[in-house]
Order: structure tokens, then sequence, then C-alpha cells
């Protein structure tokens, strides 16, 4: 049978690996392949780079980060997911072509997800096209489900399609990846700190050796009680200390090329910070001169503040959960390497000086994908499909949670201009999840009825200022096959899966050989 790839597509590198002889009821215990071929010129990771130009055309990954113009390469593309305009019709001109970020994201998934899978086929002697997708605990619905969709038309060279059979956060893979497979033996939580390069992200979850049981008998092992984390923190705000650091270093003379030199190196300076104490950049400016060396001391000054507010999301998490006893704290992402993120965190909690462990902060967050994704193997999970409206996906022995409070807009009666919102399903719940159906009338005269769907955006949203802490993710008109009178009875649940996707449906309780109406949610909303 084959294996799942578990993948961690990231803002600068995609990691991908499998796990060898997991116990799959448990998903302890086996060993971790890495697929990216260490051999080659891009050791770190598989880059999420993506390149044009007249000359050249397109090209993805380590040759797109070598080419010129460098400013025809585009990295972070997964973070623009996060922009609140975002839609199908963003676009960014190269060298006089227009490219939407979907081309970019799927052409960059595409030829990483290729080469793993090609690295899979050359140990194993076998292929797959099934993989288990990480993506960012802050990460939106709306966001989600585009990057679920894009990564699906990713093709292999064989012409199938790829198959996602299962979506995690981030932290919350790399804390199943720490407690799967390491000894742990009796009941433990940790905290999983995430930095990556795009965001930072927190989960806590915690291992049951022995399972726990669901009501319905079935067996978890793993409980993922908490993500959260920040859009718009992660390595790229790191780089951008180095390069106005460096900036101040060149003057106010240095052209425009030498800017473009130290912005594509501030990344590799960084990196280079996390093991020395000082650094000479090694870029000649065009007045002839070179910039002096930079020291961590002056890198650590200019992050300081990025580090509270990391440090703060995670006192967050300690608040929200004090009736939680964290044993451990994980530092994981490729942010983690930096000396100033452990020290800041003793700092901060030093009551866990001892338990703070920097762990696997490349491969973390797609071995514990790969963990996540096994069991759905051979599956009809990963097509999401519900096959009737009393179904609820397979339970997984790993507990996943929702992030936000989910409900819809409801309106009193025709002059109520402000609605408020009906809570189907609360932050927190245990996924796999079924609401109980909402009852409702219509309004008004007419064939249609409109349902619209909106999530919190905010932890503790007051559910009667809807345009305030709520945001629409979804609306769908339902059609009642003829006109309907004012009052009809009307009824609608939402049911979401393992992959945090989710599905409105709808019936009419005095025609019930009328098929329910279900739609999963899509990616283009009148929020965006």
């Amino acid at each position: 049978m084959a294996h799942v790839i578990g993948i961690d597509l990231g803002n600068y590198f995609l990691q991908p690996c499998v796990i060898k002889g997991i116990n799959e009821t448990t998903r302890r215990g086996g060993e971790m392949e890495d697929l990216v071929d260490h051999s080659s010129n891009m050791p770190y990771g598989i880059p999420t780079a993506f390149f044009y130009s007249k000359r050249f055309g397109i090209h993805c990954g380590y040759q797109a980060t070598r080419l010129t113009p460098e400013n025809n390469c585009i990295r972070y593309l997964k973070r623009d997911l996060f922009t609140r305009d975002y839609s199908s019709f963003s676009s960014i001109e190269i060298d006089g072509k227009t490219f939407t970020y979907d081309e970019m994201i799927l052409a960059v998934a595409q030829h990483g997800i290729r080469m793993a899978v090609e690295k899979y086929r050359s140990i194993f002697n076998e292929t797959t096209n099934k993989i288990a997708l990480a993506y960012p605990a802050s990460m939106q619905s709306t966001a989600r489900n585009k990057l679920i969709s894009l990564i699906e038309k990713v093709t292999l060279e064989d012409g199938r399609n790829i198959e996602i059979v299962g979506t995690i956060a981030e932290p919350a893979a790399a804390a199943l990846e720490y407690l799967a497979s390491e000894n742990i033996n009796s009941e433990e939580t940790v905290l999983v700190a995430d930095l990556g390069a795009g965001t930072f992200d927190v989960s806590i979850v915690t291992l049951y050796p022995e399972g726990k049981r669901y009501t319905n008998g079935d067996v978890y092992y793993y409980d993922v009680k908490f993500n959260d984390g920040y859009d718009n923190i992660g390595g790229l705000e790191f780089d951008k200390a180095v390069i106005e650091i460096l900036n101040e270093k060149a003057g106010k003379d240095a052209s425009i090329r030498d800017k473009t030199t130290i912005k594509n190196q501030a990344e590799s300076i960084k990196r280079d910070l996390s093991t020395a104490e000082l650094v000479n950049p090694m870029i000649a400016l065009d007045s002839g001169d070179d910039i002096e060396p930079i020291t961590r001391e002056e890198f650590e000054e200019k992050v300081a503040p990025l580090v509270d507010k990391i440090i703060k999301l995670v006192e967050k998490a300690f608040d929200n959960h004090s009736d939680v006893i964290v044993d451990h704290i994980v530092l994981t992402g490729g942010g983690s390497r930096m000396p100033i993120i452990k020290r800041k965190f003793i700092e901060a909690f030093p009551k866990y000086r001892e338990k703070i462990t920097c762990y696997k902060p490349s491969k973390a967050i797609a071995a514990g994908a790969a963990r996540f994704g096994v069991e759905e193997l051979g599956s009809s999970h990963g097509s999401g499909n519900i096959e009737s409206s009393t179904d609820v996906p397979k339970i997984s022995p790993i507990t996943l949670r929702t992030i936000r409070d989910i409900g819809e807009l409801i309106y009193e009666d025709l002059k109520d201009n402000k609605g408020h919102i009906t809570n189907y399903i609360n932050a927190g719940t245990q996924i796999p999840y079924a609401s109980e159906w909402q009852h409702f009338r219509k309004l008004g005269r007419g064939r249609y009825t409109l349902f619209s769907i909106y999530e919190a955006d905010v932890s503790s949203p007051n559910r009667y200022e809807p345009n305030r802490d709520y945001r629409l993710v979804h609306s769908h008109e339902y059609d009642h096959g003829m006109e309907r009178p004012k009052g009809y009875e009307i009824e609608s649940r939402i049911v979401i899966d393992e992959r945090h996707i989710s599905y409105l449906e709808v019936r009419e309780p005095k025609n019930p050989n009328k098929e329910i109406d279900r739609c999963q949610f899509t990616v283009d909303f009148e929020s965006n």
C-alpha cells in the first residue's frame, strides 16, 4: 500500500515526507523518510518560488531563485491567501505578463509535489498521489478552502490528480509528530509554537497513550485543544529587520541595485546569525564601499518587538486554557532556530526552562501531516463527500476542533436591517460534527431563499454585531423549485468534516420528497 505524503507548503520552502512503519491506529512509531533531495542544490527544502521573464519563461523551485532579474522571482505566495481582498482575479504583472496568484501558487505546488513524488518513487519503487496538507492555524476557512482547491488541481507526470486525504493545522501537525515519535508512555500535553516564513502559530495538543473514547465508542489518542496564530508575523518580518539594518549601514546614497541585493540576501544573512555572533554581508556597493558587518546583538534589538508579540499570543493560549496542564513547550519552524526565540520563551515562562525544546524546525509539520493522513488511505474520506444528510465523516484517532464560531445571519423580520448570528457550531467543537437542524420561516414570498454563513473574526464575538465581529464566508441561494408563501418552513444545518471543509444543507420539512440541497462552501465570497 502506498504511503501518504505529508506536505508543508511553506512560504519559502515546500517540505515533503512520509512515515514508514507507522502504527495506523495510534499513529505512533515508524521512521520518517525525507523526500527532499539533499544531494541537490536545495538541501533546505524545495523552494516555493515562481519566476517569469520574456527571455527565460516560467520557472519554479530552485531554478526560479537563480535567474535574473531577481525581482522577477516571487515568493511568500501562500501568505497572499490571508489578504481580505484576495480573489481568483488577484494578479501581478511580471515583465509585461499578468499572472494570477492562483496560477503562481498552483505552479509552485505542482513543481514541488511532482519532485516529492519522483523522490518517493526512487525510494519505494512505487508511486502515490495521496497527500495530507498542513495549513497555518490562523488561516480563515475562505483561504483554507482556496488553498485546498488549488492543491487538488495538481497533476502528476502520469496525468493523475492529487488526492488530499486530510488537512491539519501546522502547529497541531508538529505537536502530533513530537508526541507520536518521542518515547512518551503517559498522558502528556504540549504547546507548540511554530514560527514559519510567513506566519506564527500556536497549538495545544494532548496525547492519550491508552486512548479516550467518544460517546459512540470510537477511540481517539490525540486532542487538538487550541489553534491560533498571527498571519502577519513570520520569518519575512525578521528578514525585513535585517534589510533595515543593512540599508542603514549602506547609507542614503545606496542605489536601487544595492537595495535589491540587500533584500535578496537578507534571509541567508538572518540564517547565518542563528549560529554566528557577527556576519559580514559581503555586499559590494555601487559606491565601491563594503557594508559593515551586522551583529546578532543589532539584529535582536531590532526584532525584540516582534518576539514580544509572539510571547503575548502564547500567553493568550495559556490563559484561555488555564484548566489544561501543559507539560512541554515545543518550538518549531525555521524561525525557531534563532537564539532569541528560545531565550525569550525561557524568560517569559521560567518554570519551563528545562522543558522548552527546539524540535525538527523544518520537518516536524510535514511529518505530522503524514501521520495525520495515514488512516485515510483507500477510503473515500479525502473526497469530502457526505453520502447522506445523517452521515458524519469517519471519526479520526486525532480529535480536531473548530477554531472559530460559525453561524448563519438571521433577520427577525423584513424591517430588520442588522440581523444577528445564530451559532450553529461554536469554537472548540470536536470535528467531525453536524449541527442540529435550525428551523426558519420565509420572510417573504418567492421561489428562492438566501442563506448567509458567517465566521467569527474575534475570539469572543457578539452575535448581535455581525458586521463588527464576523465575516461572510458563504452565500447560497436555495431554490424551492416553485414560489413559496411568506412563513413557509425551511431547515438548514452545517456539517464539517475532518478536513475542516464545511457543507451547508437545506431541506423543507413539508416537502420530504424533495432532495436535500447540499453545497460545499465555495471560495469566491462576497466578503472578498
